[in-house]
């Protein structure tokens, strides 16, 4: 079910600037990662090309969410970050309330900022996604490209863990692996931008392992 946001546009002229360095921010970090954990692995040639294709596609579905949908959960979701700026440039303290504790015990003064955020029928995972935003937007200006950004990399981050958890046990079928994993476009595209999916990305990554070493686990 759709619910008016408060915003009428995600993107401004200051994304255009921010969202650039962002997006080089994040290469130049995934480059780095490659060279220390996988300089000897033929798989490190997967990391940027595919990050950088991510990116990509964060920004081109930002875009159609801007000028043609005109509404989604992502304008909801950066709705909440906004308010967690505003709060956070008037008086940090703000901020940190906002984020971190139930909106039932913060202050009145938080509360002002926190119109959107505050609207009763929100569920508790849309609630974390307002914090989660938030905090990012910490980082970022609240703008909402870079955090779009930040938030696509996290989730190729998950994604990446899978690819590795396949690669392991089927390592000759590397390329097959990548392309399902990693460039798929529910995986490449439609886990970008401000959206729930791409901490579910994020969370299966870290639990894909564990599970797999227990169903290989021996019974005794």
């Amino acid at each position: 079910m759709f619910i008016n946001h408060q915003l009428s546009y995600i993107l401004t002229s200051q994304d255009i600037y921010l969202g650039f360095i962002y997006f080089f921010l994040i290469l130049i970090v995934a480059r780095y990662i490659g060279q220390k954990f996988y300089a000897n692995n033929p798989i490190k040639f997967y990391i940027l090309p595919a990050l950088a294709l991510k990116l990509i596609a964060c920004v081109i579905l930002a875009l159609i969410f801007h000028f043609y949908y005109g509404y989604g959960d992502s304008f909801n979701y950066f709705t909440g970050a906004t308010e967690i700026w505003s709060a956070f440039k008037d008086k940090p303290s703000y901020a940190v309330e906002l984020i971190f504790k139930p909106l039932s015990q913060c202050s009145a003064k938080a509360l002002t900022y926190a119109v959107h955020m505050d609207y009763a029928n929100w569920g508790d995972a849309t609630t974390y996604m307002f914090k989660i935003s938030g905090f990012i937007g910490l980082f970022c200006f609240g703008s909402y490209l870079p955090i779009a950004l930040i938030f696509s990399a996290f989730s190729f981050y998950g994604l990446w863990k899978i690819f590795t958890v396949f690669y392991k046990e089927f390592p000759q079928y590397h390329k097959l692996i990548a392309v399902g994993t990693l460039l798929a476009p529910s995986a490449l595209f439609w886990s970008t931008n401000i959206l729930k999916t791409l901490c579910a990305f994020l969370l299966l990554g870290f639990y894909l392992m564990p599970f797999i070493l227990y169903l290989k686990k021996p019974t005794s």
